[in-house]
């Protein structure tokens, strides 16, 4: 596996990661027990970067059982969509209980939504130790230029735009 320099982390993750949008979201527990297996395998492998969000379905419950006992293994990503304080902890709060961990690697506001109202809510949690890294995604080109100016802050370790192996 090759690995590569996440943003300005000073992580390194794997080429390849592993998405949960669609894939992890199952409710049964014979499935859920099959992702456990794709995720050590995939582990196996050399995958390290495992991506999530709340809006992904049952993917960060299923995420977390599949991590189980592999937690030191992974870097886990999820997202914030919530566009308020109040929600946007409640929502990460949540993030933190389904993916059974203390720690998440990479809080993303997803979309850029009320990113500057949920902004202090992750430099808040990065400064208790419990958000390592912070970003923000989106996936809307007209919206580039406002994800520019959010970079210029200085406040985000990272950003995540549409890229697809199968359209490249």
């Amino acid at each position: 596996m090759q690995y590569r320099a996440l943003g300005r982390t000073g992580l390194k993750t794997s080429a390849v990661g592993m998405g949960t949008y669609q894939t992890f979201d199952v409710s049964s527990p014979a499935e859920a027990e099959r992702r456990r297996l794709i995720a050590e395998e995939a582990l196996r492998l050399g995958v390290n970067f495992f991506d999530s969000a709340p809006m992904y379905g049952e993917a960060e419950r299923v995420l977390g059982l599949a991590l189980e006992g592999r937690r030191e293994r992974a870097l886990i990503a999820t997202k914030v969509l919530e566009r308020d304080v109040r929600s946007a902890r409640e929502s990460i709060e949540r993030s933190f209980k389904l993916l059974r961990t203390e720690v998440i690697d990479l809080l993303q506001i997803h979309n850029m939504a009320g990113w500057r109202a949920v902004t202090p809510v992750l430099q808040e949690l990065r400064e208790e130790g419990r958000v390592r890294f912070t970003g923000l995604t989106d996936y809307r080109v007209s919206n580039y230029p406002e994800m520019m100016e959010a970079m210029r802050t200085g406040l985000y370790d990272t950003i995540q735009i549409p890229y697809h192996v199968g359209e490249t």
